[in-house]
């Protein structure tokens, strides 16, 4: 642990702490468990068709989410957690099993964010403040470290642009098929 990321997590624990935000840090990183909030709202969206395409452009991103963070770089950094470190600040949530970098809670909440912004979304705003509340639940909850978040959070930024770029080009070429199944329809 470098030594200004402990300084943070210290400062946190002692000046931050108290028991009504121990219940909404809690709350807000549970509603993060398994992208849990981030795939409701994904599915919410799918249901209107109105939103569909933000919300298969969402699905790509929490998609590539999983893959990068979950797949690749917690397994390849295995990354000791601030609660491995500093075992002596008690823990309100059941400690996780993975590696600590990045912080998967964080990319996935950046992820949805990115692309309801790329989407021309307006909830990209509640959600940039769940994504930065989520992001301190992290650190405040002492599972994380602030490069943890930091990188979960560009992480979050860049999947949430390429799900957006590949969803972008699937949907043109749907949109770019629709005349000539229009003309079979007509012709049948």
């Amino acid at each position: 642990m470098k030594r200004w990321e402990r300084e943070i997590l210290d400062l946190i624990q002692k000046k931050g702490r108290g028991p009504r935000r121990d219940k909404v840090m809690k709350a807000v990183s549970r509603a993060g468990d398994k992208g849990a909030v981030w795939l409701a709202l994904t599915g919410a969206m799918g249901v209107r068709r109105k939103t569909r395409k933000t919300s298969t452009a969402l699905s790509l991103a929490l998609a590539l989410d999983a893959a990068s963070c979950n797949l690749v770089l917690k397994p390849l950094t295995d990354r000791l957690r601030p609660c491995d470190h500093n075992p002596s600040v008690p823990l309100l949530v059941e400690r996780p099993t993975d590696a600590s970098f990045p912080s998967g809670h964080t990319t996935a909440a950046f992820a949805v964010t990115t692309g309801l912004y790329k989407n021309g979304s307006k909830l990209w705003v509640p959600s940039l403040g769940m994504a930065l509340l989520t992001a301190t639940s992290r650190m405040y909850l002492y599972l994380h470290y602030p490069s943890d978040v930091v990188a979960g959070g560009l992480l979050g930024t860049f999947v949430g642009c390429m799900g957006t770029r590949i969803n972008e080009k699937c949907w043109s070429k749907k949109e770019a098929a629709k005349p000539d199944r229009e003309v079979r329809k007509k012709a049948s």
